[in-house]
């Protein structure tokens, strides 16, 4: 019979399904395309990235190379203080500005800048 989990290994397991989650979107595939590039189904990859269902870490290599990243990023740090939403938005943005010109990230900068200045803006 098979042990029950305690809650931190749960909470390892969403974690890193989060991770396989905020990596394939920037990776710009489905759950869809993930599973047919790891060879997975759909559903598997539902299930992980929601933290129900843990793969095996060969497996998680496998997925990890399907969206061209290491298997390193998925193992965060799970005594972080910083919360799985903010790495999101974090990662997200870092994609963001990555694929924005000089100008644009200069107006981004000159915006966000005011915005942080003027408190009545907001």
């Amino acid at each position: 019979m098979a042990q029950k989990k305690t809650q931190e290994e749960l909470q390892i397991e969403k974690q890193i399904g989060q991770q396989v989650k905020i990596r394939r979107k920037m990776a710009n595939l489905t759950q869809e395309g993930l599973a047919e590039k790891a060879k997975v189904s759909t559903a598997t990859i539902s299930r992980m990235e929601t933290g129900r269902q843990m793969v095996s870490v060969a497996r998680l290599v496998e997925i990890a190379g399907a969206m061209n990243s290491q298997v390193g990023p998925l193992f965060v740090d799970f005594d972080c203080k910083i919360k799985s939403e903010q790495k999101e938005v974090d990662i997200q943005l870092e994609a963001l500005l990555k694929k924005c010109s000089a100008e644009q990230k200069r107006y981004i900068l000159d915006y966000v800048q005011f915005y942080l200045t003027h408190p009545m803006a907001n």
